[in-house]
């Protein structure tokens, strides 16, 4: 009898660590699908804005409403354009039914703090902004606020 509880111990504990071991090896493979890189100077005077828009838990075009909800208000000035970022990556199926990564664009900002309003920021802080040059340099992506009618 105790021999039997002994088997069912190791069988169970080799399937807990083998699932743990499953497990992990699955987060690294989504690790490797939600990696960013970095696309820079990329000339985007003529490409095309493609809107997006977001739902807020608050009204953006309240300004007392967007002071209250945040940590920091401060006046800025945008000293360097760090370039777009690509995250969330997934594989979709191009025109020619061939296979192509298409990541969500973020744009680096880096941006000297002139004064604060609210909080404590240092001389300079990065921003990460929604939106930026898409994945194959055809438009631009850009977070657009509009009124609701």
């Amino acid at each position: 009898m105790k021999f039997n509880k002994y088997i069912i111990t190791v069988v169970v504990g080799a399937l807990i660590v083998g699932g743990a071991f499953g497990f992990s090896n699955l987060s690294k493979d989504n690790d490797a699908k939600n990696s960013e890189f970095i696309v820079e100077n990329v000339d985007t005077n003529n490409l095309p804005i493609f809107p997006i828009r977001g739902s807020f838990v608050y009204d953006v075009n309240n300004k007392n409403e967007a002071v209250g909800i945040v940590d920091y208000v401060f006046v800025g000035k945008v000293v360097r354009n760090g370039g777009t970022i690509y995250k969330n990556i997934v594989t979709m199926e191009n025109e020619n039914g061939k296979p192509k990564e298409v990541g969500t664009p973020y744009t680096k900002y880096s941006i000297q703090v002139i004064e604060n309003i609210k909080g404590k920021l240092k001389n300079s802080v990065d921003v990460l902004k929604h939106g930026g040059v898409s994945q194959d340099r055809v438009c631009k992506i850009d977070c657009v606020n509009s009124k609701t009618d």
